[in-house]
């Protein structure tokens, strides 16, 4: 005998498939490319007799191999997956240089501007930190407006790093589920490629350290707010 399902149950079993498909489908699609490169890229190498060739393939084959490997990190950070977190040692971070190593690795070409307390110093995974850094500023050079502003400073015992960009403002509705993981809003989806995974990958890198990573709307613009404990008898 079958039993069926009531509405209630009907409607949340159609819900769950949606969210399965829509995961399948991001993750799906933000591996192919990457992984069909590497594929592509592993065969010149086996057949390449010329060793410059050789060279160029073998490093532009490591490259890629690092951003599958970093890409499904992110993926399972942001579903929670705690083991995928950075592992190094704790170390003592200078804000200052984070920041310039963190824009440095999105390779960013516009123009950022760094104020505050550049000496500013944390006990953190560095790893984790300018992981975060980079996913921040990455989100603003993708949905903000002219040059990245960054201010260090100290509230406290916090270590504040404020990153600002004008314009780049989700609509009101959305601003709730800007952390959600694959979320992405209409400006979002307009404006740049993207999976929605990298505000919640850099909240979580940013708890791991005993910090938090908050956005906050401004009149013109747009604020992600990171704070981290300040090592203590710093100033």
């Amino acid at each position: 005998m079958s039993v069926g399902l009531d509405d209630g149950a009907a409607a949340a079993l159609a819900e769950v498939d949606a969210i399965r498909r829509r995961v399948v489908n991001v993750i799906g699609h933000a591996l192919r490319t990457p992984i069909t490169t590497l594929c592509g890229m592993a065969e010149a190498l086996a057949q390449a007799k010329d060793p410059v060739v050789r060279a160029e393939l073998q490093v532009a084959v490591e490259r890629n191999a690092v951003t599958v490997e970093r890409l499904l990190d992110d993926l399972l950070i942001a579903s929670g997956v705690s083991t995928a977190l950075p592992v190094d040692e704790l170390s003592l971070v200078e804000l200052g240089d984070a920041v310039w190593a963190a824009w440095r690795s999105i390779d960013g070409d516009g123009e950022l501007l760094l104020e505050g307390d550049r000496e500013l110093t944390v006990s953190a995974r560095r790893a984790a930190v300018e992981r975060a850094l980079a996913l921040l500023l990455d989100n603003h050079a993708k949905y903000g407006n002219g040059p990245i502003a960054v201010r260090l400073g100290r509230e406290g015992d916090r270590a504040v790093v404020q990153v600002a960009t004008t314009g780049g403002q989700p609509a009101e509705a959305e601003q709730p589920l800007i952390f959600e993981l694959f979320y992405r809003g209409e400006h979002a989806v307009m404006s740049a490629a993207g999976l929605g995974i990298g505000l919640p990958v850099a909240r979580a890198l940013v708890e791991g350290e005993g910090g938090t990573v908050t956005l906050e709307m401004t009149d013109g613009g747009v604020v992600s707010r990171l704070e981290l404990p300040v090592i203590t008898g710093t100033t």
